[in-house]
């Protein structure tokens, strides 16, 4: 959230902290009642010496069903997920309370919550899993102007950060430059018959000298490797926003005009021209289901324009 701050803060009073004592961080931790299995504390609050309850921590590794724990009784992915969204709803209930103590109408602001995620995870269904868990933590549902999102600009950075000394910029300025360039042409053109029958998308590296090849960060010959549904993950958290947004509008219709017909809604410029783009509001708008009875878009039909 930017409320027009020269720069922004971070929260560093946590629960189990003293008043004067202050930390950027939090560790990743949840402790449960043994018998009844409910959430007792979280964070700097767990105490592994009381009776009863069960502290865990150090499970993130196991979110990936590719992780092997040669212990018998390792956690299983289900586990870990299970203890990593209890945690994060810990963390989303302390900033909600932090945010309303200092900005009462937070929640009517554009509020942002970016995720990021390891580079390790190559599988894109875990990057969607990670989306879903921060949804059922609570993040991105305190107000209408409210999303979460998961970083790719993070994700690139963090690869381009193992190979620094082979890039001419640092790895900050080439992520932002394959984001804003590269990776918002394939935006425009996703959906369409030749990203769709693709499936990995290739972004070139910029000042990366040909010939480089680290699969380990999913790079091959200087280009950065990504699945379809890595993209299509990203993507979908853009389009769900815009859908949104465009929701909203619809619904302030209906309440000051009851009854109104909005014939056309109309798609423009490169993100509105994408094929992807215009799938997605014509099932949304076009399906005569339930969301567009209820925002009142039945007989909307979705218009797509070259130009602005």
């Amino acid at each position: 959230m930017g409320p027009g701050w020269s720069q922004p803060k971070t929260i560093q009073h946590w629960p189990g902290k003293l008043l004067n004592e202050i930390s950027n961080k939090v560790p990743t931790r949840i402790q449960y009642d043994e018998n009844t299995g409910q959430v007792k504390k979280w964070g700097f609050q767990c105490n592994y010496d009381e009776d009863g309850t069960d502290v865990k921590e150090f499970f993130k590794l196991h979110l990936d069903p590719k992780y092997e724990d040669p212990r018998p009784n390792a956690p299983k992915v289900e586990d870990a997920r299970r203890w990593l969204r209890d945690y994060l709803h810990c963390i989303h209930s302390h900033v909600r309370e932090t945010l309303s103590d200092s900005f009462p109408r937070w929640t009517v602001e554009r509020t942002e919550f970016v995720f990021s995620v390891p580079t390790t995870w190559n599988n894109p269904h875990m990057i969607a899993d990670m989306e879903g868990i921060v949804k059922d933590a609570g993040f991105g549902f305190d107000g209408p102007e409210h999303r979460t999102t998961i970083d790719f600009h993070e994700i690139i950075f963090a690869r381009l950060q193992k190979i620094q000394e082979y890039l001419l910029e640092n790895p900050e300025d080439v992520a932002e430059i394959m984001v804003r360039d590269k990776f918002e042409r394939v935006k425009c053109s996703f959906g369409t018959p030749v990203i769709s029958t693709r499936s990995r998308i290739s972004l070139e590296v910029p000042g990366l000298a040909a010939g480089h090849h680290h699969p380990e960060i999913s790079i091959e010959d200087s280009r950065m490797i990504f699945t379809h549904e890595e993209f299509k993950v990203v993507f979908d958290s853009q389009v769900d926003l815009m859908i949104r947004l465009i929701d909203q509008q619809f619904m302030r219709v209906q309440e000051n005009h009851p009854g109104a017909n909005i014939s056309h809604l109309v798609l423009s410029g490169g993100l509105g021209s994408s094929p992807y783009v215009k799938q997605r509001f014509k099932a949304h708008y076009e399906s005569g289901g339930y969301s567009s009875s209820r925002i009142g878009s039945q007989n909307t039909k979705i218009v797509i324009v070259a130009e602005p």
